[in-house]
């Protein structure tokens, strides 16, 4: 691996990550919450930028974390030398004339770093978004990052579909969950695909589904519905998975700090009724 100074020391899960996947093109993250996928992918960005010329970040997470991204992963992890100069921005609709010149600046040419958060509620409802994600995407030299990607795990959402194409646009793709697959197996396809066409060696969702998952016809008012009654194969599934995803639980990650426990009291502040809730109750 190529030599990087990080902001803070990264621990062991972490640099192994980098390790194995810094410079592909497509990689998961898939951590358990509270291993440090975020700075991960941070550091990740920024190796990028220093080695393989990186010029601009485009984050898509859900909406009651995306600002996050703003407000303490980046300034916590990101390193000074990438952080002076660069152009940050958070969608919040493009419609204020103070958001349309931010806007403005994130999406022009420079030598600072270019960041566009987006929430992925936005990139699915609003063709608006969409388009100005794809756009940017399309810019060469940019790295697409989908935080909480299990969000995308129904390869028929315009969600999905959306994310998987702005894929094909960057030039690198990282995806990042601690539940890569909550309600099956199945749900890991359309996920990886947001790395890259078939990558995880099938062309469509239904030939995946087909290896690796029992199908079972029902009969369900008079028509015939094939359903999932079973997985198969999932050692192999695992295989490949490895090729292109780290995956980190909390108890492999040994040299975590122990978690803090602390007692705070809190005066809560009571509020007399006016006499028209009263009458109302």
């Amino acid at each position: 691996m190529v030599h990087y100074e990080p902001k803070l020391p990264p621990f062991k899960h972490q640099l192994l990550a980098l390790e194995r996947g810094w410079d592909k093109s497509g990689y998961a993250f898939l951590m358990e919450m509270g291993c440090g996928k975020s700075k991960t992918f941070i550091d990740n960005a920024c190796m990028l930028r220093e080695n393989k010329g990186l010029k601009r970040i485009f984050i898509a997470a859900p909406k009651g974390v995306y600002e996050n991204w703003l407000r303490k992963e980046i300034p916590e992890h990101m390193p000074d030398r990438h952080r002076e100069g660069s152009v940050i921005h958070l969608w919040r609709g493009g419609h204020s004339a103070a958001e349309k010149t931010a806007l403005k600046r994130v999406m022009s040419d420079g030598p600072g770093l270019r960041v566009l958060i987006m929430n992925t509620e936005a990139i699915s409802q609003s063709s608006k978004a969409y388009g100005v994600a794809e756009e940017y995407c399309k810019k060469p030299g940019t790295l697409l990052g989908v935080d909480e990607s299990s969000t995308a795990k129904n390869p028929q959402a315009i969600r999905t579909k959306r994310l998987i194409k702005l894929g094909r646009l960057a030039e690198w793709r990282r995806i990042m969950t601690g539940t890569p697959n909550p309600r099956s197996p199945l749900d890991l396809w359309s996920q990886f695909e947001i790395l890259g066409q078939s990558m995880l060696g099938f062309k469509s969702f239904f030939s995946f589904r087909s290896r690796f998952a029992i199908m079972s016809s029902q009969n369900f008012g008079g028509r015939s519905i094939d359903i999932v009654v079973g997985y198969r194969n999932t050692d192999l599934l695992s295989q490949i998975m490895e090729q292109h995803a780290i995956i980190v639980k909390k108890e492999d990650a040994l040299d975590l700090p122990p978690k803090v426990y602390e007692t705070r009291d809190v005066c809560l502040l009571y509020t007399s009724p006016s006499p028209r809730d009263t009458e109302r109750s």
